[in-house]
């Protein structure tokens, strides 16, 4: 059914020794046992790890990199260089948080125009990702959109058949065997202007696909109402509507999970970072961001303050595995903020980097500790 590269077995071995070597190091969602020797805690990678498409001046195609830079200050740790052109410097919103694998040993990717997939291994001496596997589809298949969530790689499959509508499917197969025969998570439906819908995974591994999912609603004691989207335990999506102002969801941004999504002014627009402008309308709004947390009963809910009007409104962010604390990124500015008892506080903050894509500023990719 596909083709596979013969680096494919050696990547097998290789991954298992350097997922042994390293197996303290801890990903964007938490881990890392305790007891680690001072060796191993300087090997780890962590800190906030951003993609640049454009690194240190370079061609935004030809020079990205994954760099891991202080979350408290934003100096720069530890750059890895990623293969040439794995991401569109021209198409924002792409998911970099979703395209490592825990532990960032593994990076998957496919360059703009081609329609196989691509998978990368972090090199021995952690300087860059090299490929060492193509994941080829049948020929009337194209492949995109690859993440990587749990052990599994996920994408979207499109098969066009002659005279009929492109069918677009979800996708994965296991990151120990990558060319191996592909499970169907689902189907995507296409949305008013014929494009698939968009599509995320919940914490659980669930497929999320926005419209096949009911809304339900909610006021606050306040007299604010909110609308949800919830996949299992966890909130999706959400308008939060107070004072006569709408909060979004953004677009492409990593799911908090359980009861808690963070919401954005919702006159941002939609491209990355920006509010979804969805489950409702958009009205004026200067800035900031807020945390949302459904209580007990899943029927009530509170808000909580991260960043002011005036910080500006937030673009994008990463947060701490135990969600303890969250680094949010304006247009200008990067802040740390630190959550305790469902109170915010500001403990730092630092100029955006920028880079040559589109966007004008790298794309965040988790914040690792």
């Amino acid at each position: 059914m596909r083709r596979a590269r013969a680096l494919v077995g050696i990547a097998a071995g290789v991954a298992l020794l350097l997922t042994s070597a390293c197996s303290g190091a801890s990903g964007t969602t938490g881990g890392g046992g305790g007891g680690d020797s001072e060796a191993e805690a300087e090997a780890k990678l962590t800190g906030l790890a951003l993609l640049f498409r454009g690194y240190d001046g370079g061609d935004p195609e030809e020079s990205q990199a994954l760099v891991f830079v202080d979350p408290d200050d934003g100096t720069e740790k530890t750059a890895i260089a990623l293969p040439e052109r794995a991401l569109d410097p021209m198409v924002p919103g792409i998911p970099a948080y979703a395209m490592f694998s825990e532990d960032w040993q593994f990076f998957v990717y496919a360059t703009p125009d081609a329609t196989d997939l691509q998978l990368a291994q972090l090199n021995a001496d952690r300087t860059a990702y090299e490929p060492v596997s193509a994941i080829t589809p049948q020929a009337s298949e194209e492949w995109g959109e690859p993440r990587i969530q749990g052990d599994r790689i996920w994408f979207s499959a499109r098969t066009q058949a002659q005279g009929s509508p492109p069918s677009v499917r979800v996708m994965s197969v296991p990151l120990e065997d990558p060319t191996s025969s592909p499970k169907q998570a689902g189907q995507l439906p296409a949305g008013e202007d014929g494009k698939p819908d968009p599509w995320t995974l919940t914490p659980d591994d669930a497929l999320h696909i926005r419209e096949q999912v009911p809304i339900a609603q909610m006021t606050g004691q306040d007299g604010s109402s909110l609308t949800v989207r919830k996949n299992g335990e966890h909130l999706m999506n959400a308008t939060l509507t107070v004072g006569g102002k709408q909060w979004q969801s953004l677009e492409s941004a990593p799911v908090w999970g359980e009861g808690g999504i963070i919401v954005g002014p919702a006159a941002r627009g939609q491209a990355q970072g920006r509010p979804q402008g969805q489950d409702g309308g958009a009205s004026g709004g200067d800035g900031g961001a807020q945390l949302i947390t459904l209580d007990d009963s899943g029927q009530g809910y509170t808000t909580t303050q991260l960043l002011a009007p005036g910080d500006g409104a937030v673009v994008q962010y990463a947060p701490a595995p135990d969600r303890d604390a969250v680094l949010l990124q304006t247009d200008s500015t990067w802040y740390r903020i630190d959550l305790e008892d469902g109170k915010a506080s500001q403990e730092a903050d630092f100029p955006v980097p920028h880079d040559a894509s589109l966007d004008g500023y790298p794309l965040v990719a988790g914040w690792a500790t």
